[in-house]
């Protein structure tokens, strides 16, 4: 009409709104479990643990000798386990043992991953003088053998008194945790620092130090937070080492000091009835054993999960 061609009307399609985005750590969890040896390693860690901490208040004391058994070391209503050289209940030490090494275990790893982590994002962070001392300094600590280091360090502190408020058996085992934790601290140094030199090329770390923040506050607020999926799981591996760590002290007679009982020292005690009663062995080791081995699938199930480039 007069010219004028109409236009056809277009049609608009709806906007199609996107899903929320996923939490971060919902995700993390969904992913893990889909690891199912870790989620298995959970269940087991999560019943050692309570075993632990629980089940000597069942059971008689772990010093407590039992005279009148005339069935020694052999399994009985009264003793599951049996008892050792000395009367007394193998699984009641066997328990409590567990309490002393787990301990050890974290708080060790929770002391080396904190030094670690301070020494690595010092060096990451400020590079050049700073970053030499650090790496240096953990050059010089790797190159003693880790193991010699801990006895001779052991001998050393072996009966002095550091906190007089403190029994000599917690003060025995708080002088252990320190010696792992403060001797163990490179390896989680080292993988903060590469995080770190490849955070402080990032625009967000360029645009805080442009905005004028204190390198404090940097590294706190936006680079540590940004690095902690490789420092949460090197910590899970850390306390599989402190155990072993201490298991082998413990075995050597440098750790903790019968009749405080630990699954080092309850191996060494086992030794000389090997060919008669080799399961007094066996206990000690099987407890070491499945402790180790779930705490390391937990490390790869939580590496796994963590890692944005798998597939899942």
């Amino acid at each position: 009409m007069n010219g004028v061609i109409a236009e056809e009307p277009r049609i608009i399609a709806p906007v199609q709104e996107l899903p929320p985005a996923e939490p971060f750590w919902r995700m993390v969890l969904r992913r893990f479990l889909k690891h199912k040896l870790a989620v298995a390693s959970v269940v087991v860690l999560l019943l050692l643990v309570l075993s632990s901490i629980f089940g000597p208040y069942f059971l008689p004391r772990y010093d407590a000798i039992d005279l009148s058994n005339t069935n020694q070391f052999f399994p009985s209503l009264k003793h599951l386990l049996g008892t050792d050289e000395l009367g007394q209940d193998v699984l009641a030490r066997l328990l409590y043992a567990g309490r002393i090494s787990l301990f050890v275990g974290l708080t060790a790893a929770i002391l080396d991953i904190v030094i670690g982590t301070i020494v690595g994002a010092l060096s990451g962070y400020h590079g050049k003088t700073v970053d030499m001392i650090g790496m240096r300094l953990a050059d010089m600590f790797l190159c003693v053998p880790l193991l010699m280091l801990l006895l001779v360090l052991s001998s050393f502190t072996r009966g002095r008194t550091f906190v007089p408020f403190l029994s000599a058996d917690l003060q025995q085992l708080v002088v252990i945790v320190v010696i792992i934790g403060a001797t163990s601290w490179m390896g989680a140094a080292r993988l903060v620092r590469g995080e770190f030199l490849s955070l402080r090329e990032q625009e967000f770390i360029e645009a805080a130090k442009a905005a004028g923040g204190k390198a404090f506050w940097i590294i706190s607020r936006h680079m540590v937070p940004n690095a902690m999926a490789p420092i949460f799981v090197a910590a899970t591996l850390k306390v599989a080492d402190a155990i072993l760590l201490e298991s082998a002290l413990s075995f050597l007679g440098m750790g903790i000091q019968p009749p405080v009982p630990s699954w080092g020292n309850m191996l060494t005690n086992a030794q000389q009835y090997m060919i008669a009663t080799p399961w007094l062995a066996v206990y000690p080791g099987l407890m070491i054993f499945l402790t180790v081995v779930s705490i390391n699938f937990i490390g790869d199930g939580l590496r796994d999960a963590l890692d944005p480039k798998l597939k899942h």
